[in-house]
């Protein structure tokens, strides 16, 4: 899950181009992924995505035709017009944040701070996208996980739908093991 720079490295050698952008899609990954390009004599540049919904908004801003400098500089603007959260369930007891979280609770993680506890995944969703939406909000994307039923993941999306009108509510599989739902505010 957290590749070494060594990790990194190995797969930047089995590219055959020389100009290799890098997204780490995840904030403990981004060190290693920017010692890489003093190992290799390759072009390597770090978009510094901490989240796969950051490295896929950072994937639809490549563009082809244009040099590597401005594909970098087009990826950064675009991770950052976006916010990132989680739900996830607590592994154990803990305090965090000002939170009584208990082993199994709900846990709603914003940018990597967990900011909501509870014991329904719908409502955890409810409120980590309250916190994060505000009037430039236009896109509200939804990675559903493996343990989430279709049917658990069309019906929230439709409540989403309703109560946050002002956007467009997208939802994708993402089969993701850990996360009951990966979310995307843009």
């Amino acid at each position: 899950m957290n590749p070494s720079t060594e990790d990194i490295l190995q797969a930047v050698k089995m590219v055959p181009q020389r100009d290799i952008i890098i997204l780490p899609n995840n904030k403990n990954i981004v060190m290693a992924a920017k010692q890489v390009n003093e190992l290799i004599d390759k072009n390597v540049q770090v978009v510094e995505t901490r989240s796969i919904p950051q490295g896929i908004a950072a994937m639809l801003a490549f563009t082809d035709e244009e040099p590597l400098l401005e594909n970098v500089s087009a990826m950064e603007r675009a991770r950052k017009k976006v916010q990132s959260a989680a739900v996830t369930f607590a592994v154990c007891d803990s305090k965090v944040n000002g939170l009584d979280i208990h082993e199994k609770d709900i846990i709603g993680l914003r940018e990597d701070d967990i900011v909501v506890v509870g014991a329904d995944i719908g409502q955890i969703v409810k409120d980590l996208l309250s916190q994060m939406i505000n009037e430039e909000a236009e896109i509200i994307t939804i990675y559903a996980g493996e343990a989430i039923s279709d049917g658990d993941a069309t019906g929230l999306c439709e409540e989403l739908t309703e109560l946050f009108s002002e956007c467009d509510v997208e939802l994708y599989e993402g089969k993701q093991p850990f996360y009951y739902y990966i979310l995307s505010v843009e």
